[in-house]
């Protein structure tokens, strides 16, 4: 998934996360039972090697990533579940195609242009009563976490930003009904839980 550094394997980092143990717990209490739903539609946006497509029901998932190689290697690994080589600022979805919508380190590689394209292509494409669930680097919450430091410049990610600075873009398109700091072993997030505004 984007979440993970580019120049750090799957493999490396998925043990340096215990297996990316906090944001599976953050996706399961925020988004429940409606990932089994075999009715509902998710969009993992940023999906990258699909690690977290199993906890999805294959009939509703699609999994994005811009990277080719990556779509590749999903596809192969994951053959019941759906992946598409996608940029997430322009997608290719009719609006309101989804009930969920999951971005897990994605826009810490996206200029603040890029960014605020993708959450309005995110906006679009969730269903009114949707919910979107963000999940994105900051820096370490711990001053001494000298592993994390490390990890985090060599991230291929140019925009690691504090919470509240993801926060004032994601609110010009949602409603943020919660947002918390997660604390994710070597890796610090931030969680956003997210609603379309209401159009009055």
């Amino acid at each position: 998934m984007s979440a993970i550094p580019m120049c750090i394997s799957d493999a490396l980092i998925s043990v340096l996360t215990f297996n990316y143990r906090a944001i599976r717990h953050v996706i399961g209490t925020e988004l429940g039972s409606v990932l089994r739903h075999p009715q509902k539609r998710h969009l993992d946006l940023g999906c990258g090697t699909g690690s977290l497509a199993p906890l999805f029901s294959a009939k509703g998932y699609v999994g994005v990533d811009i990277g080719k190689s990556a779509i590749t290697r999903a596809t192969v690994r994951y053959k019941k579940y759906t992946f598409q080589q996608m940029d997430a600022t322009h997608l290719q979805f009719p609006n309101k195609t989804f009930d969920t919508v999951l971005v897990i380190g994605v826009l810490h590689h996206l200029s603040d242009t890029a960014f605020r394209r993708a959450s309005t292509e995110m906006a679009r494409v969730l269903k009114p009563k949707g919910r979107a669930l963000v999940i994105e680097a900051i820096p370490p919450l711990w001053k001494y976490n000298i592993l994390g430091l490390l990890a985090r410049k060599m991230d291929a990610g140019d925009y690691i930003r504090t919470p509240l600075q993801y926060k004032n873009v994601l609110k010009q398109h949602f409603s943020i009904r919660r947002s918390y700091a997660v604390a994710g072993g070597i890796f610090d997030y931030a969680a956003f839980v997210l609603e379309n505004k209401v159009k009055r």
